[in-house]
């Protein structure tokens, strides 16, 4: 278990009755788990990853500019994306990262085969094809800048920063 911090990470390995501090580099803005790694986003400091249960991390950051805010990761479509800088959506593709084609990004969520992307002006986009293909699914929403998407068995629900939260049915999307 993992909790990020201004100036570091918390780790429990008794499920939160005990936590130990580890020092970084940064604050830590996100944490996802994959294919056996723990992945952390940095503010600043772009992303690094641990193979051995958060005792040791190495930078994984080619292809995102020197001294990155990495504020999103998410695991969609079998990999690693993230958002960097003003919102640009971001893929490991296992050895670096590649430029997704949306940017704005605030906030990421996978729902199946779709990732869908919200926006810091007030738009929400999705793919249906690893990013090749952004669309609009902001239908209905006049609201601010979104800042979390989550869903519920029935609906995308987002929160805004200054207008509550916002939700659409589920089977909107293709």
């Amino acid at each position: 278990l993992f909790a990020g911090a201004w100036d570091g990470l918390y780790r429990s390995i008794d499920d939160g009755a005990n936590w130990t501090f580890a020092p970084m580099d940064g604050a830590v803005c996100d944490i996802v788990a994959h294919d056996g790694f723990i992945w952390a986003g940095f503010q600043p400091g772009g992303v690094m990853r641990s193979a051995d249960g958060g005792q040791t991390w190495s930078d994984v950051n080619v292809g995102i500019p020197s001294s990155s805010i990495v504020t999103v990761l998410e695991v969609h479509g079998g990999t690693v994306w993230g958002e960097y800088g003003t919102g640009t959506v971001i893929r490991w593709n296992g050895s670096s990262w590649d430029e997704m084609g949306t940017d704005r990004s605030n906030a990421l969520l996978s729902l199946g085969d779709i990732l869908l992307s919200a926006t810091w002006d007030g738009r929400i986009e999705y793919t249906a094809d690893q990013g090749a293909s952004w669309h609009d699914f902001s239908t209905r929403y006049s609201g601010d800048t979104i800042e979390c998407l989550e869903a519920t068995d029935t609906h995308l629900v987002l929160g805004a920063r200054a207008s509550g939260y916002w939700a659409r049915p589920l089977s909107d999307l293709p």
